[in-house]
C-alpha cells in the first residue's frame, strides 16, 4: 500500500491524509486550500468526491495570514497591517512585491520537494506513487500554487528535470503574469521546449462573476498555460455562467471536474482481478 514518507524538512505543510474509501489507494490526489482555510477543511471536499482507487493528501500553505490564525496561504496577498493586496507586481522593485514573488519561488520549490522526496515511488521511497498517478487539484490561490508546480516545477537534483504529475485541476485560480519575472511564463527555448514534453493534462474552472479574474482575461491566461505544455489540447477550461469566485456550486461543474479524472486516473478493473480463474502474468 503507498503511503507518505515523513520528513521533518516539509512538516510546515502538514499534510492530511486519507486512504481510499475503496482500500485501493492506486493513485494519490494532493490538495491545494484556497486563502485562508486550512488543509483539515479543505481534506473533506477531496473525501467527498469519492475519485475511486484514490487516496487524498491536503497541504497546508506556508504563508501566514497577518492577524489571522485559524487560515493560511501558499503566497502573500496581504500587507503587514491586514489590508488586501489584490494585485501586484513582482519587478516593480517595492519590497513587499519582491518577498512576494520570492515566496512564490519558495512555495513551488517546498511543494516539489514533498512530492519528489515524500510522495513519489523512488530508491529511497519504494512505497511512494508513480509520478503519473498523483494529481493536484487547488481552489483560487492554491490552484494558483498547483498550477505554478506542475507547470514550472523542477525536481531537485543536478539534473533539475521537469516535474511529472498525472494531471492537474485549478478551480478559479490561474498563472498570473504580473506575478513572475518577465518571460518566466514563455515557452520558448530549448530548456522550456524539452520541459513541455513532459507537462501533464490541465483544466481550469472559472466562474463568470469572478470578480479577482476578470472573464475577458480568460482567453489570454489559457494561452498562457498552453505555451507551457506540448500540445494545446492538454489545457482545457471551463467558465461557468453566473459563478462568482467559489467552490463548485452547480452539476456541471463537477461533471467537468470528474471528467478529466476519469480520463487521467490510473484504475485497476478489481471485478476482474477478482475471479478466481485470473492470474496476473509478470514480465
Amino acid at each position: 500500500m503507498p503511503s507518505i514518507k515523513r520528513l521533518a524538512r516539509f512538516d510546515v505543510l502538514k499534510p492530511v491524509y486519507t486512504p481510499s474509501a475503496d482500500g485501493v489507494s492506486g493513485n494519490l490526489l494532493v490538495l491545494f486550500h484556497g486563502l485562508g482555510d486550512t488543509a483539515a477543511n479543505f481534506a473533506k471536499f477531496g473525501v467527498r468526491m469519492q475519485l475511486p482507487q484514490t487516496a487524498v493528501c491536503a497541504l497546508t500553505g506556508p504563508s501566514p495570514i497577518p492577524f489571522f490564525d485559524e487560515g493560511t496561504g501558499w503566497f502573500p496577498h496581504f500587507d503587514d497591517e491586514g489590508e488586501g493586496k489584490l494585485a501586484w507586481i513582482a519587478l516593480e522593485g517595492d519590497s513587499e512585491n519582491v518577498a512576494a514573488a520570492q515566496m512564490l519561488t519558495a512555495t513551488r520549490a517546498l511543494v516539489v520537494g514533498f512530492l519528489a522526496e515524500s510522495v513519489f515511488e523512488s530508491e529511497s521511497h519504494r512505497d511512494g506513487w508513480p509520478a503519473e498517478r498523483v494529481f493536484l487539484l487547488g481552489f483560487a490561490q492554491g490552484g494558483a500554487a498547483a498550477l505554478d508546480a506542475a507547470l514550472l516545477g523542477t525536481r531537485p537534483g543536478a539534473d533539475s528535470a521537469p516535474l511529472q504529475v498525472g494531471g492537474v485541476v485549478s478551480i478559479g485560480g490561474w498563472l498570473e503574469p504580473a506575478r513572475y519575472a518577465a518571460g518566466a511564463l514563455d515557452g520558448a527555448g530549448a530548456r522550456r521546449l524539452a520541459a513541455r514534453q513532459t507537462r501533464p493534462h490541465v483544466l481550469v474552472t472559472a466562474g463568470e462573476r469572478d470578480e479577482t479574474v476578470a472573464v475577458s482575461r480568460v482567453p489570454a491566461l489559457v494561452a498562457a498555460l498552453r505555451g507551457l505544455v506540448a500540445a494545446p489540447a492538454q489545457v482545457a477550461h471551463e467558465v461557468v455562467a453566473g459563478k462568482p469566485l467559489a467552490m463548485p456550486q452547480s452539476a456541471g461543474e463537477m461533471r467537468a471536474i470528474v471528467r478529466f479524472f476519469a480520463d487521467h486516473l490510473h484504475l485497476r478493473n478489481l471485478a476482474l482481478e477478482a475471479m478466481a480463474d485470473v492470474y496476473e502474468i509478470k514480465t
